[in-house]
C-alpha cells in the first residue's frame, strides 16, 4: 500500500533522528508482546540495523493471565525473534498475584513487572535504551484520558518520545492502521489479544467508544488534533521543566523555604519533577498537585498527601519528603515483604551463595547463610564489632558493623532469592536503622552528608527498591537481628 507521506520505516527513522532516540551503535532492548505494534517495531528496528549499527535484544513478559493463549503468544514471539536473528529473553510472572498483594490494578501490576524485566536485562547488558511500541492512537487515547481526569499542561503533553530513564517510543508518529497495514505488507503474523476488545477498562472504552463517537459527530481528525495539542503542551512544558530543574539543582531537594518563594505554577512543577525522579512517572492529576501545593503553603509537620501508586508527600520541619510505596511503610499482613518487580525466572544481578558479579566501581558483595551459633561465635571472637559481643536482642540499637564492610542481617522479612546488588535508581528508599518509617535514599544521602559525586557509585544491597545495606554507611531497620530472628546472612564487601 502506498501513502502520500513517506513509508512507515522511513518515518520511524525520521522520528528516531528528530528526537535523538538512538545513537549510532547503541544497544536497544525492545519490549515485545507479540501484538501488531511490538512486532512492527522490532521488524522495523531490525531493518535499521545496517544504518544505525544497532545491537538489538527483545524481552517478552508472560503475565500469567490468559493461560494457554499467553503460552502460545510466548512461543510465537520467541519464534518471530529467532526468525530475525534477535535474542529474546522470556519472563514468566504472576501479574494477578502481584496486583492482589500490592493493591494495584492488574494493568498497573503488569506494567510494573514488564519494566522490571526490561531493567533486569538492561542491568545485564549495560547501557541500553528500552524501546516500547506505543503509537499515535495510543497517544491520542492517553491525552484524552488525562483530560477526562483533570490534568495540567504536563499531562497534556502525553507520552514522551524519550523518557528520562531511557525508555523510547519510536512509533509515536505512526497510526495503528499504518502498523496493521505494515504487518500485512511484510507477511508478519502478530498475535491478537482479545482482552483489547473488552470494554471493562477505561482506555479500551475511550478507544472503542468515545473516540469513534467524537470522530463521527465532531472531528474526523481528532487523533491529529490531540497530537498537535500534545506537541504544543510539551514545548511549553519543557520551558517550565527547565526552571524546575534549576530550582532542584540549586536547593538539594524539596526545602520548604525556597519552595514557598516560587510562583504556584513553578512550585507545582518542582513537586511533579521530584516525584518523577522518585519513580512516579504517570497518573498524577491536577487535583493531586493542588493538594500538595496547599500542603506546602499551609500544612504543618507530619501533614501528608497521597499520590497514585502508593507515593506520599510528607511535610517535615525543613523539607518535603517523598515516600515511595505503601503509605506508612507497614509490612503486609503475614510479615513477608513481596516485591512486584522481580521476574519469577531471574532478577537483576542476584546475590549468589559465593558472591555477586562485579559492581560498576569494581567491588562485589559476598553472601553466606549462617546459623545463630555461628553469628554469636563470630561476635564473641571479633574485635571489630560495633557493639558488645552478644546477640542483638530487641533492645539493641547497634547491628554488627553496620557502617563497615562486613555485616550480619536478618532476612526474615524479605525474599532472599530476590536480593540484588547495584547502584542507586530513582525511587529507592531505606528504613534507617534505629528509626521508624522510611526515607528516600536521596534524602538519606543528604542527611548523612554523602558527597554528590559518590552517590551514584556506592554499592547497595537491595530488595526491589528497598535498600537493605550500604557498606560503609548503614543498614535497614528490617534487617535487625533479634532474639526471634530465624534467617541470618553474613555479608562482606570487597573493593
Amino acid at each position: 500500500m502506498c501513502y502520500n507521506k513517506p513509508m512507515v520505516k522511513e518515518r520511524v527513522f525520521q522520528t528516531i533522528k528528530k528526537h535523538d532516540l538512538i545513537q549510532q551503535g547503541a544497544q536497544v532492548i525492545v519490549g515485545i508482546s507479540g501484538g501488531p505494534d511490538s512486532v512492527c517495531l522490532l521488524h522495523i528496528l531490525s531493518r535499521l540495523v545496517p544504518e544505525l549499527q544497532l545491537k538489538l535484544s527483545a524481552v517478552h513478559v508472560n503475565h500469567g493471565l490468559r493461560g494457554a493463549a499467553a503460552d502460545e503468544d510466548e512461543k510465537r514471539t520467541a519464534a518471530f525473534c529467532d526468525s530475525l536473528g534477535i535474542p529474546c529473553r522470556i519472563f514468566r510472572v504472576d501479574a494477578g498475584a502481584c496486583a492482589k498483594e500490592q493493591g494495584l490494578t492488574v494493568e498497573e501490576a503488569g506494567r510494573r513487572l514488564r519494566y522490571d524485566a526490561f531493567e533486569a536485562v538492561r542491568k545485564e547488558l549495560g547501557d541500553a535504551r528500552i524501546a516500547v511500541a506505543h503509537n499515535a492512537d495510543d497517544q491520542a487515547e492517553t491525552v484524552l484520558m488525562r483530560i477526562l481526569r483533570g490534568t495540567g499542561i504536563s499531562g497534556l503533553g502525553g507520552m514522551e518520545y524519550l523518557r528520562q530513564d531511557g525508555v523510547i517510543r519510536p512509533l509515536l508518529d505512526i497510526s495503528r492502521k499504518e502498523i496493521e497495514d505494515y504487518c500485512r505488507e511484510h507477511a508478519l503474523d502478530p498475535c491478537m489479544d482479545q482482552s483489547n476488545e473488552s470494554t471493562d477498562y477505561t482506555r479500551n472504552r475511550i478507544r472503542l467508544e468515545l473516540l469513534p463517537y467524537i470522530r463521527e459527530n465532531f472531528n474526523v481528525n481528532i487523533n491529529d488534533t490531540l497530537a498537535r495539542l500534545a506537541a504544543i503542551a510539551r514545548e511549553e512544558s519543557s520551558w517550565v521543566d527547565s526552571l524546575a530543574e534549576k530550582h532542584l539543582a540549586e536547593n538539594e531537594g524539596l526545602l520548604l523555604a525556597p519552595l514557598r518563594e516560587l510562583s504556584p505554577v513553578l512550585r507545582k512543577r518542582v513537586l511533579l519533577l521530584a516525584l518523577k525522579r522518585a519513580g512516579l512517572e504517570q497518573d498524577v492529576a491536577a487535583v493531586h498537585l493542588d493538594a500538595a501545593e496547599k500542603m506546602v503553603m499551609e500544612g504543618t509537620v507530619s501533614k501528608q498527601i497521597e499520590f497514585p501508586h502508593g507515593y506520599v508527600l510528607k511535610m517535615g520541619y525543613e523539607r518535603v519528603e517523598i515516600i515511595c510505596g505503601t503509605p506508612g511503610g507497614e509490612l503486609p499482613q503475614g510479615g513477608k515483604r513481596s516485591h512486584p518487580g522481580v521476574p519469577l525466572d531471574r532478577g537483576a544481578q542476584p546475590l549468589r551463595p559465593c558472591g555477586t558479579p562485579p559492581l560498576d566501581r569494581g567491588g562485589s558483595i559476598v553472601m553466606k547463610r549462617v546459623s545463630r551459633e555461628e553469628y554469636v561465635g563470630f561476635l564473641s571472637t571479633s574485635s571489630t564489632a560495633s557493639g558488645p559481643p552478644s546477640p542483638q536482642g530487641e533492645g539493641s540499637k547497634k547491628p554488627f558493623c553496620p557502617c563497615g564492610t562486613k555485616a550480619f542481617i536478618s532476612v526474615d522479612h524479605v525474599e532472599e532469592a530476590a536480593l540484588t546488588v547495584r547502584t542507586r535508581r530513582p525511587g529507592d528508599f531505606i528504613r534507617p536503622f534505629g528509626m521508624k518509617g522510611r526515607k528516600s535514599l536521596q534524602n538519606y544521602f543528604v542527611d548523612r552528608k554523602v558527597p554528590r559525586e559518590l552517590r551514584d557509585r556506592l554499592p547497595l544491597l537491595c530488595f526491589g527498591q528497598e535498600v537493605l545495606w550500604i557498606p560503609g554507611l548503614g543498614m535497614n531497620e528490617i534487617c535487625r537481628i533479634t532474639d526471634a530472628t530465624e534467617n541470618i546472612l553474613s555479608l562482606e564487601y570487597f573493593e
